[in-house]
C-alpha cells in the first residue's frame, strides 16, 4: 500500500479541450491516462461534477504527483492561426460604428481589423494637417477616399 491508495480514481470531472469545448464527465483515472498520452496539458481546466470551481490539471497534485515532479513534460502545442479565437462580430454594431465613427476606424478596431483602423486614423490625421497647412485640394482628396472606404465597409460588413 502506498500513500495514493486512498484516492478515489472514479471521481468524475468535466474537462476543457484545447479548442475550448467541454468534455465529460470523465473519471480521474481517464484524465490521468489522457495526460500521460499527451492529449491534455497541465494547463487544461477541470471541474469536479457538482462543483463550481474550474482549476488546472496541475492543481490535482496529490492525484498526479508526476505532474509536479517534472517527469512529464508538456508537449509542444500547435500554433493557433491568427484570428481563430476571436469573438464573433455583430454586423449591426459594426455598421453603426462605421456610419458614425467610420473616419476614426472605430468599426475596424471593433472587428479586429487593426491595420485598416490605424490606416484610417492616419489618413484622418493627414487630412487635418493638410487642411491646416492650406492644402485643401489634398485634404479634399483624402476626405473623398476615406469616405469611399467607409462606404465600402458599410456595404461589405465585418470580415469573418
Amino acid at each position: 500500500m502506498n500513500e495514493y491508495d486512498d484516492i478515489d480514481l472514479s471521481r468524475m470531472y468535466f474537462l476543457t479541450t484545447a479548442t475550448g469545448a467541454t468534455d465529460g464527465p470523465i473519471s480521474l483515472k481517464e484524465i490521468g491516462a489522457r495526460f500521460q498520452r499527451g492529449d491534455i496539458y497541465p494547463t487544461a481546466k477541470v471541474c469536479e461534477v457538482g462543483g463550481e470551481q474550474w482549476q488546472s490539471v496541475s492543481n490535482l497534485r496529490r492525484e498526479f504527483p508526476a505532474i509536479m515532479s517534472g517527469r512529464m513534460s508538456m508537449p509542444p502545442q500547435e500554433p493557433v492561426r491568427a484570428g481563430a479565437l476571436r469573438e464573433p462580430v455583430s454586423q449591426g454594431i459594426y455598421r453603426l460604428l462605421a456610419l458614425f465613427f467610420g473616419g476614426l476606424g472605430a468599426h475596424n478596431f471593433y472587428g479586429a481589423e487593426l491595420g485598416a483602423g490605424f490606416t484610417k486614423l492616419g489618413l484622418l490625421l493627414a487630412l487635418i494637417i493638410m487642411d491646416l497647412a492650406g492644402w485643401s485640394f489634398l485634404a479634399g482628396a483624402i476626405l473623398i477616399s476615406l469616405a469611399v472606404w467607409v462606404l465600402i465597409d458599410l456595404v461589405r460588413g465585418p470580415v469573418q
